[in-house]
């Protein structure tokens, strides 16, 4: 997937390659461990029930927890599901630090060297 600055919010699309990513990598890890797809956003979906039913899909399907940072955009974003997904809303550059810094500090830190 390509980046391209417009006016487009291709949440969908971010999530299906999300989704389509860390199940390959599930299967490498042969379902161990935790997989996050962090989702950072300063827009609406284009196509907010496609994105309903990727989260729905993503959500059903497999263990990948999705974490959202909306960034200066408001909380009723369709991605802030109570109890089923973490959104943080940040609307300076420093709550977008803190809320990536969260995500951060959740995951587990390994050295690469310590598997033989």
């Amino acid at each position: 997937m390509k980046i391209i600055p417009d006016d487009k919010t291709p949440l969908t699309q971010a999530l299906d390659t999300a989704y389509q990513m860390l199940t390959e990598q599930g299967r490498r890890q042969l379902g161990y461990g935790e997989y996050t797809a962090v989702i950072v956003t300063d827009g609406v979906a284009d196509d907010i029930n496609s994105l309903d039913q990727s989260v729905n899909m993503t959500l059903a399907t497999s263990p990948i927890m999705i974490h959202t940072i909306g960034f200066c955009i408001s909380a009723d974003h369709s991605l802030n599901r109570a109890g089923r997904t973490t959104y943080v809303a940040a609307n300076n550059p420093a709550e977008l630090r803190k809320g990536l810094q969260e995500v951060l500090a959740e995951a587990e830190t390994f050295a690469i060297d310590g598997f033989k």
